[in-house]
């Protein structure tokens, strides 16, 4: 299947526009692509501090802290989504995700645990870079390892993921 891509601040600061449908197709969204829009403006697209169109994962607000599980029937999450979330400490990833884009959690500073399921099959560079607390990731539920190296991530991850850039889990401080 092809991959859609939009691109880093794609419509970034196009103010108007306030109503967005994406295909259910395999899509990857770039950085900041709708930072700015009207539709990221309008706080009743907002859930809970989530930002989603459709079924991706858009932004995060930066004030949630804690445990979080992003919501089933989700199937990508947008580069940046989680960007700078320093007061979370666990995420779970449910399994109608099949990718988790670059820079995603980039710089989560306090997350501690990742469970990621086996319908994953992308992870894009820097996913969870920076995450310098990071100290388990759990495939389907089994803990697979504690993150000390990136050569460590690799060879652990890169048997159940189709596609891992090298540096996705640049975890070194």
């Amino acid at each position: 299947e092809t991959m859609i891509k939009i691109g880093n601040s794609c419509f970034s600061n196009c103010s108007a526009l306030s109503d967005i449908t994406l295909p259910d197709k395999n899509i990857e969204i770039g950085s900041n692509a709708f930072n700015g829009t009207g539709y990221y403006s309008d706080k009743s697209n907002w859930t809970g501090g989530f930002l989603y169109i459709g079924n991706y994962l858009i932004k995060v607000d930066s004030t949630i802290s804690g445990a979080y599980v992003i919501r089933n029937g989700t199937t990508a999450i947008a580069s940046s989504a989680f960007y700078n979330i320093t007061g979370m400490t666990s995420v779970t990833i449910p399994d109608s995700v099949n990718s988790v884009s670059q820079g995603a959690f980039y710089n989560c500073t306090s997350l501690i645990d990742i469970h990621i399921p086996n319908s994953v099959t992308g992870i894009y560079r820097s996913a969870f870079s920076c995450c310098y607390n990071l100290e388990h990731v759990y495939w389907e539920a089994t803990e697979v390892a504690p993150i000390f190296r990136p050569s460590d991530c690799l060879l652990i991850l890169i048997q159940s993921v189709h596609m891992l850039f090298i540096d996705a889990l640049n975890c070194i401080p």
